[in-house]
């Protein structure tokens, strides 16, 4: 199945911003040596954070009504006379 554009886009962008981080160098130097609009880069470090929390919430929206039954053993429990 083919790309989409957006998530191409995707792609490029997380590979800049992993880069930019691998660097240590500041957005601006490094958006500067590689010829990349810092606007754009810090526009998509953005909407990339908004995606990942969308798909981290879906995940767990998911996970949410998962039902798990462990077993449980019942046992009596005796009562001391005096008491």
């Amino acid at each position: 199945m083919a790309k989409t554009r957006s998530a191409e886009k995707e792609e490029f962008w997380r590979l800049a911003s992993a880069e930019q981080q691998a660097s240590g160098m500041t957005i601006k130097a490094f958006c500067l040596q590689q010829g990349i609009v810092a606007h754009a880069f810090s526009w998509w470090n953005r909407e990339i954070r908004k995606r990942d929390q969308r798909r981290a919430g879906r995940q767990s929206d998911n996970h949410a009504n998962d039902t798990r039954l462990i077993p449980v053993t019942v046992t009596a429990q005796s009562i001391p006379a005096s008491a």
